[in-house]
Protein backbone atom coordinates (compact mmCIF):
# COMPACT_ATOMS: atom_id res chain seq x y z
CA UNK A 1 0.00 0.00 0.00
CA UNK A 2 1.36 3.42 -0.97
CA UNK A 3 1.63 6.14 1.66
CA UNK A 4 -0.99 8.86 1.36
CA UNK A 5 -0.75 12.59 1.84
CA UNK A 6 2.29 14.80 1.31
CA UNK A 7 4.81 11.95 1.64
CA UNK A 8 2.98 9.72 -0.82
CA UNK A 9 2.53 12.45 -3.43
CA UNK A 10 6.15 13.57 -3.02
CA UNK A 11 7.44 10.01 -3.38
CA UNK A 12 5.29 9.30 -6.45
CA UNK A 13 6.40 12.51 -8.14
CA UNK A 14 10.07 11.89 -7.31
CA UNK A 15 9.80 8.39 -8.76
CA UNK A 16 8.29 9.78 -11.96
CA UNK A 17 10.85 12.56 -12.41
CA UNK A 18 12.78 14.46 -9.73
CA UNK A 19 12.66 17.55 -11.97
CA UNK A 20 8.91 17.77 -11.22
CA UNK A 21 9.42 18.54 -7.53
CA UNK A 22 8.65 22.22 -8.14
CA UNK A 23 5.08 21.12 -8.98
CA UNK A 24 4.48 19.82 -5.43
CA UNK A 25 3.01 23.01 -3.90
CA UNK A 26 0.49 23.23 -6.75
CA UNK A 27 -0.48 19.57 -6.38
CA UNK A 28 -0.79 19.92 -2.63
CA UNK A 29 -3.08 22.93 -3.12
CA UNK A 30 -5.18 21.08 -5.69
CA UNK A 31 -5.47 17.99 -3.50
CA UNK A 32 -6.06 19.94 -0.28
CA UNK A 33 -2.88 18.61 1.34
CA UNK A 34 -1.52 20.82 4.11
CA UNK A 35 2.20 20.39 4.70
CA UNK A 36 3.41 23.33 6.75
CA UNK A 37 3.05 26.93 5.64
CA UNK A 38 1.46 27.39 2.21
CA UNK A 39 4.12 28.86 -0.09
CA UNK A 40 1.38 29.89 -2.54
CA UNK A 41 -0.83 31.73 -0.05
CA UNK A 42 0.15 35.19 -1.28
CA UNK A 43 0.27 34.29 -4.98
CA UNK A 44 -2.10 35.97 -7.42
CA UNK A 45 -5.01 33.54 -8.02
CA UNK A 46 -4.69 33.66 -11.82
CA UNK A 47 -0.96 32.89 -11.68
CA UNK A 48 -1.62 30.07 -9.21
CA UNK A 49 -4.32 28.64 -11.49
CA UNK A 50 -2.06 28.75 -14.56
CA UNK A 51 0.88 27.17 -12.73
CA UNK A 52 -1.38 24.45 -11.32
CA UNK A 53 -2.61 23.64 -14.83
CA UNK A 54 0.98 23.64 -16.07
CA UNK A 55 2.01 21.28 -13.26
CA UNK A 56 -0.74 18.82 -14.22
CA UNK A 57 0.26 19.05 -17.87
CA UNK A 58 3.92 18.40 -17.09
CA UNK A 59 3.04 15.35 -15.00
CA UNK A 60 0.71 13.90 -17.66
CA UNK A 61 3.22 14.48 -20.46
CA UNK A 62 6.08 13.01 -18.40
CA UNK A 63 4.05 9.93 -17.48
CA UNK A 64 3.10 9.44 -21.14
CA UNK A 65 6.80 9.32 -22.03
CA UNK A 66 7.34 6.58 -19.46
CA UNK A 67 4.45 4.34 -20.54
CA UNK A 68 1.28 4.44 -22.64
CA UNK A 69 -1.25 6.63 -20.91
CA UNK A 70 -5.01 6.92 -21.18
CA UNK A 71 -6.66 9.97 -19.62
CA UNK A 72 -10.42 9.83 -19.36
CA UNK A 73 -12.63 12.84 -18.71
CA UNK A 74 -16.19 11.86 -17.91
CA UNK A 75 -19.37 13.88 -18.24
CA UNK A 76 -17.92 16.53 -20.56
CA UNK A 77 -21.43 17.81 -21.17
CA UNK A 78 -21.08 19.37 -17.68
CA UNK A 79 -17.54 20.68 -18.17
CA UNK A 80 -16.53 23.71 -16.13
CA UNK A 81 -14.16 26.51 -17.14
CA UNK A 82 -11.16 25.11 -15.26
CA UNK A 83 -11.51 21.62 -16.71
CA UNK A 84 -11.89 23.11 -20.21
CA UNK A 85 -8.69 25.10 -19.63
CA UNK A 86 -6.88 21.88 -18.66
CA UNK A 87 -8.19 20.04 -21.72
CA UNK A 88 -7.10 22.92 -23.97
CA UNK A 89 -3.63 22.94 -22.42
CA UNK A 90 -3.27 19.18 -22.75
CA UNK A 91 -4.48 19.24 -26.36
CA UNK A 92 -1.94 21.91 -27.24
CA UNK A 93 0.93 20.13 -25.50
CA UNK A 94 0.45 16.60 -26.81
CA UNK A 95 0.15 17.34 -30.52
CA UNK A 96 3.13 15.14 -31.37
CA UNK A 97 2.65 12.48 -28.70
CA UNK A 98 1.15 9.06 -29.37
CA UNK A 99 -2.09 8.88 -27.46
CA UNK A 100 -5.69 7.83 -27.35
CA UNK A 101 -8.43 10.23 -26.37
CA UNK A 102 -11.72 9.01 -24.98
CA UNK A 103 -14.85 10.75 -23.94
CA UNK A 104 -18.08 9.78 -22.29
CA UNK A 105 -21.23 11.46 -23.48
CA UNK A 106 -24.57 11.47 -21.81
CA UNK A 107 -27.16 9.16 -23.30
CA UNK A 108 -29.17 12.34 -23.91
CA UNK A 109 -26.60 13.75 -26.32
CA UNK A 110 -27.63 13.45 -29.99
CA UNK A 111 -26.81 12.08 -32.53
CA UNK A 112 -27.24 8.43 -31.75
CA UNK A 113 -23.77 7.09 -31.10
CA UNK A 114 -24.60 3.70 -32.60
CA UNK A 115 -25.24 5.30 -36.00
CA UNK A 116 -22.01 7.27 -36.27
CA UNK A 117 -19.23 6.11 -38.54
CA UNK A 118 -16.48 4.10 -36.83
CA UNK A 119 -13.51 5.94 -35.38
CA UNK A 120 -10.37 6.04 -37.46
CA UNK A 121 -6.80 6.80 -36.41
CA UNK A 122 -6.40 10.48 -35.65
CA UNK A 123 -3.50 12.82 -36.05
CA UNK A 124 -2.96 16.25 -34.54
CA UNK A 125 -3.41 19.15 -36.90
CA UNK A 126 -2.53 22.77 -36.24
CA UNK A 127 -5.31 25.19 -37.07
CA UNK A 128 -3.15 28.31 -36.99
CA UNK A 129 -0.72 30.19 -34.78
CA UNK A 130 -1.84 30.35 -31.17
CA UNK A 131 -4.98 28.31 -31.84
CA UNK A 132 -5.95 24.99 -30.39
CA UNK A 133 -4.90 21.85 -32.23
CA UNK A 134 -7.69 19.52 -33.09
CA UNK A 135 -7.77 15.86 -34.00
CA UNK A 136 -8.36 15.29 -37.68
CA UNK A 137 -9.53 12.00 -39.12
CA UNK A 138 -6.68 10.10 -40.65
CA UNK A 139 -6.82 8.12 -43.84
CA UNK A 140 -9.02 5.06 -43.84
Amino acid sequence: MRPCGAKGVSAALAALDPALQDALPYLFGLLGIVDGADPLAQMDPQIKKQRTLDAIKRIVVRESLKQPLVVIFEDLHWIDEQTQALLDLLADSIANARRIATRQLSSRVPPRMDQQEPLRPARAQSVGPGKRRRAARGPT
